[in-house]
């Protein structure tokens, strides 16, 4: 009989660590829904790009029969051609006269310099590529990138939504078309045509100068920081998807992306900047009390959604902040907005994180009864035990646990501390420890050092009393005296690991509930 009772306390506390390693290590959960078009998004981590652009159409913009079958892409900053076999550069002459290339040649045939085998480079500024009858292509995967979407008018009267890719590394993309035509926007602008070992040929930034590519495929390459994919609703030809994931912390630049982008979007100086200028200096706010976070994140500002997690439906209001190990975004097309699904590990909605246990609560808050079941358990084992069965104490097996029970706890500590660190780090991307070793002694290691404290506190209230009284019984039961006081402390200790991963979401509600967070960091 009392074999039995041990073999069912001991399946009981297997069953709650082992519940709480799984927790540990399949800690994501599915995500996905929709946006509308107003909502402001951020992607941020290593991103892949695949997806073809028919650009925005020039005859809104140019009044020419010339452009009537181009599409226009317009290019931020330097960017890179090269490789290609033919280049006319017509300087100062007024694109509205021209029906089409061969009248443009034969019209301003003393206007025209062709150049053969060179390069093109664009430098401060804004420039609109136009392509006749033509695509541009991206196929890629950047170490760390910052992407949205946002409305411009950069047409007057005519709204185009853009894909924007921020990043400190290259983007190439693909162009194809019977020729393009390159030109300035902004008096900023400065093209140059390179030869061979990079001497200059031709150097100017007039908007009535042209420079018309005669190949029909060539490379685009921008530097960094900022490119604008136009976004046609055309399904059948706009087939852009987007996948993003973590970025190798040894990638992560956020700050000087962000700085890069806003020095080149303020020398522009126009309205279309400025709208975009505002979003990553909101962003920037944001990111300045927490980089370290963002890394694999979503970030959503004024927004008002409905997505769907473990099919259950949530809300982001007024804004929201999700963590995952991937993301896929599609249909950017679809008039409602993209389409997310991803394998999320934290999601912020607004005034309370996810909580998978509290699903169905519009706090993330519910009460934790197994906690009630496991204190009345244990009180009722140990008050059995301690005055009731009153077992002997084996006095030469309790001198030979005596040797191990100290070093067992004090492991048992250790241990229960980087474990609890550790599922910190899984949820937020950063933890005391991380913060410690990638920042030293800063503000944010003190406060995730707190922090911790206090969920180590909670947790020992909470769970670790009950079942060390638990261990204590066993022990006893065993025939272990006051020299194995070392083991149940042991078991103690680590049950604050099993509460973090249990209710840390939960301690986090709960703090919310009485904290206005959205305060803290300005994100919508």
């Amino acid at each position: 009989m009392k074999k039995t009772y041990l073999f069912a306390v001991f399946l009981f506390v297997f069953f709650i660590f082992s519940s709480s390693a799984t927790a540990l290590f399949t800690s994501s959960y599915t995500l996905k829904g929709s946006f509308t078009k107003e909502t402001e998004v951020f992607f941020i981590g290593k991103t892949t790009i695949n997806g073809t652009f028919i650009g925005q159409p020039l005859g809104h913009l140019v009044d020419s029969s010339f452009v009537q079958q181009m599409n226009g892409f317009p290019l931020i900053g330097a960017s890179t051609i090269t490789g290609l076999d033919t280049v006319i550069i017509a300087e100062d002459i007024d694109i509205t006269t021209v029906t089409s290339l061969e009248d443009f040649i034969v019209k301003y045939y003393d206007h025209i310099t062709t150049y053969s085998d060179v390069d093109i480079v664009t430098e401060d500024g804004l420039f609109l590529l136009g392509i006749n009858e033509g695509t541009m292509s991206v196929s890629t995967i950047l170490p760390y990138a910052v992407t949205t979407i946002v409305s411009l008018e950069i047409v007057p009267e005519n709204i185009t939504r853009f894909f924007v890719v921020g990043t400190n590394h290259p983007l190439t993309m693909h162009c194809t078309g019977n020729f393009a035509v390159l030109t300035t926007l902004s008096d900023t602008s400065i093209i140059s045509i390179k030869g061979r070992n990079d001497r200059t040929l031709w150097s100017g930034g007039s908007p009535n100068d042209y420079i018309i590519i005669q190949d029909d495929a060539f490379s685009l390459t921008k530097n960094p920081s900022l490119t604008l994919l136009p976004l046609v609703d055309t399904p059948s030809t706009n087939e852009l998807t987007v996948s993003v994931f973590p970025a190798s912390l040894t990638d992560v630049r956020i700050e000087q992306l962000i700085q890069n982008i806003s020095t080149i979007l303020g020398s522009l100086g126009d309205d279309t900047s400025s709208e975009i200028l505002q979003r990553i200096n909101d962003l920037d706010a944001f990111l300045q009390t927490s980089s370290s976070i963002a890394n694999g994140a979503m970030i959503l500002q004024q927004t008002n959604d409905s997505v769907t997690i473990d099919h259950s439906t949530q809300r982001f209001f007024p804004m929201g902040f999700v963590r995952f190990d991937s993301l896929d975004i599609t249909k950017f097309e679809e008039s409602t907005g993209p389409t997310i699904k991803g394998d999320c590990t934290l999601c912020y909605l607004g005034d309370h994180f996810y909580n998978p246990s509290a699903k169905r609560s519009v706090d993330g808050i519910a009460f934790p009864y197994e906690l009630l079941f496991i204190w009345i358990l244990s009180l009722s084992v140990f008050l059995y035990v301690r005055f009731f069965l009153r077992p002997p104490v084996d006095f030469t097996f309790d001198q030979k646990i005596k040797r191990y029970a100290l070093f067992i706890h004090l492991s048992a500590l250790v241990i229960a501390f980087l474990l609890l660190d550790l599922e910190v780090n899984i949820l937020f991307g950063i933890s005391a420890l991380t913060s410690l070793v990638s920042q030293g002694f800063s503000m944010s290691t003190a406060v995730f050092f707190v922090l911790e404290g206090i969920i180590w506190v909670f947790g020992f209230f909470l769970l670790a009393i009950p079942l060390q009284l638990l261990s204590y019984a066993i022990l006893r039961f065993l025939g272990v005296g006051k020299c194995g006081n070392g083991l149940w402390k042991a078991v103690g200790d680590l049950s604050i690991w099993v509460f973090s991963g249990f209710y840390l979401l939960l301690f986090f509600n709960i703090l919310l509930s009485v904290i206005d967070f959205n305060s803290l960091f300005a994100m919508g």
